[in-house]
């Protein structure tokens, strides 16, 4: 056993006691850390006077106390693995481990232990320090939350997906037991409503009406935030007399401290968003200036969101403008690009795209022949067979189209969808012969789409070949020109019962 994972106890004189034992004593009792003698058993035996100032214990009130006894119930396991690797002869160092105060909350310390050996070297039991590491542990706890909540940020594409990710992430990362966001309500009440929700104790948000009114429904912390604006704290709901009745409805779902932290969107209050823990006081200076930023920080997030709605509102609408503009110019298409649009939804949905990408995949197919604007009518509109030169001109469309919409500010890869929508993923395709996963996922959808639409009507220059024969066409390219998984989900779609609208034809 290394001498370093050991204390060795002097023997002792007449009296029980040595000289250097009680000089041993005498330093600990005067130190800023907690120091205390267990036996094999755990039973503290001895423990310095600090532990009032740390704990709010006195020595004599947990003298032949088990010492894991006053142990945060979801730390024991912890410990346990802690003192099987003393009496191993490991010497443990700064292991974070709660421990209950006199007022009945908890308080992170940081544990230290060793064996005690007599003179003979037999295991007494062991030594323990303990060093307050409380507020080292809010900040560390709070500086994980505002991390992993802007990591949330950067992903979110919804509001109420933004919000819930983050009350989740404030009880998985952050380790608190509660969190919920209440958005502020311009109703007659001034009511607040629940908008997301984490952790084990939604039965909390039930027990009484939120309003952030000026009167007495108002005058919790959610209330309050909202009302001032400013961020709210409770310390210790045990010894706080400010929030009847919320205090007792606290305590009895197990948290002892709280903050209420106001949402700011462009200037204006959104709501607020709250956090709760089993422990007092787990909202310091510094945690509070932590959890401020991640306020405000989700506060932009969600400005952000809201940008790109009204963006992405402006820029559809935009989409459907040169979708009009296009079919103008060439009447045998009429709707085609539409119906390209709606199937590929189908499809995308079928293959389990998520509602961001499939708004993407709708807009993408819903222009994909934006290209033919810069084709001359008597091309787009000829009933003869075209010339290998007309060919030649329909077939720069994809990239005329690339170039238009490659201009705008889109959130999704609409200009490569409609760039792509003619490649084939064994390269047989144009405009760049790209194969396989080169070309896009949303791009292949289209191509099924779009020639499974095209088949199936008539052009000025030849008959349908019907529905049958575009199944007989993708059937005959799946897994050579058209991606196999696409062509599965177009069959699982059709026998679904997808109909296709009487549109005009389409040119390749």
């Amino acid at each position: 056993m290394p001498v370093s994972a050991a204390v060795v106890a002097p023997p002792t004189d007449s009296d029980g006691d040595t000289e250097s034992w009680r000089r041993f004593r005498l330093i600990a009792d005067n130190a800023s850390d907690v120091v205390c003698q267990t036996d094999v058993d755990g039973v503290i035996e001895w423990i310095s006077p600090t532990v009032t100032e740390l704990l709010g214990w006195y020595p004599d009130d947990v003298q032949g106390v088990l010492a894991r006894s006053l142990v945060h119930p979801d730390d024991l396991e912890e410990v346990n693995r802690i003192l099987a690797s003393v009496y191993d002869g490991a010497a443990v160092e700064d292991i974070p481990c709660r421990f209950r105060t006199r007022a009945g909350d908890f308080r992170v310390c940081a544990v230290r232990a060793r064996l005690l050996l007599d003179a003979g070297g037999a295991i007494t039991g062991s030594v323990v320090a303990l060093r307050d590491t409380h507020e080292k542990a809010a900040a560390l706890r709070a500086l994980t939350t505002l991390s992993r909540g802007n990591a949330v940020l950067v992903r979110a594409d919804d509001e109420l997906g933004l919000l819930q990710q983050m009350c989740d992430t404030v009880v998985e990362a952050g380790e608190y037991v509660f969190a919920w966001y209440g958005r502020a309500v311009d109703d007659e009440t001034k009511s607040v409503a629940v908008a997301a929700i984490s952790g084990t104790h939604g039965g909390y948000l039930e027990e009484f009406a939120i309003s952030w009114e000026d009167n007495l429904s108002g005058q919790g912390t959610t209330g309050r935030a909202i009302r001032t604006r400013t961020t709210q704290v409770v310390d210790d709901f045990e010894t706080n007399t400010d929030h009847l009745p919320w205090r007792e409805m606290a305590l009895r779902h197990g948290f002892r401290s709280t903050i209420a932290l106001p949402v700011l969107i462009d200037g204006r209050i959104d709501g607020a968003l709250m956090v709760y823990a089993a422990e007092a006081r787990a909202f310091d200076l510094v945690a509070h200036s932590l959890l401020d930023d991640l306020a405000a920080d989700l506060g932009y997030g969600l400005a952000r969101l809201r940008d790109s709605v009204r963006l992405a509102e402006a820029l559809s609408s935009s989409v459907f403008a040169l979708a009009a503009a296009v079919e103008s110019r060439d009447p045998y298409t009429a709707g085609h690009q539409s119906q390209v649009g709606t199937l590929s939804e189908a499809i995308g949905r079928e293959l389990g795209l998520d509602d961001h990408r499939l708004k993407g995949l709708v807009l993408g197919a819903s222009i994909h022949d934006l290209g033919k604007i810069a084709i001359d009518h008597e091309i787009l509109a000829t009933d003869e067979r075209l010339t290998p030169a007309q060919w030649e001109v329909l077939r720069r469309h994809p990239d005329t189209g690339y170039q238009i919409v490659g201009r705008f500010p889109w959130p999704w890869p609409i200009a490569e969808m409609i760039r792509q929508h003619h490649e084939r993923i064994d390269g047989s395709g144009y405009p760049r012969g790209l194969v396989g996963d080169d070309v896009l996922l949303e791009a292949r959808i289209i191509a099924v789409a779009d020639t499974f639409d095209a088949m199936a009507h008539e052009r000025p220059y030849r008959r349908a070949p019907g529905v049958e024969r575009a199944r007989a066409v993708l059937a005959e390219g799946r897994g050579v020109r058209f991606d196999a998984d696409v062509v599965d989900a177009l069959e699982r779609v059709l026998a679904a019962g997808f109909e296709l609208v009487p549109v005009g034809s389409e040119s390749p």
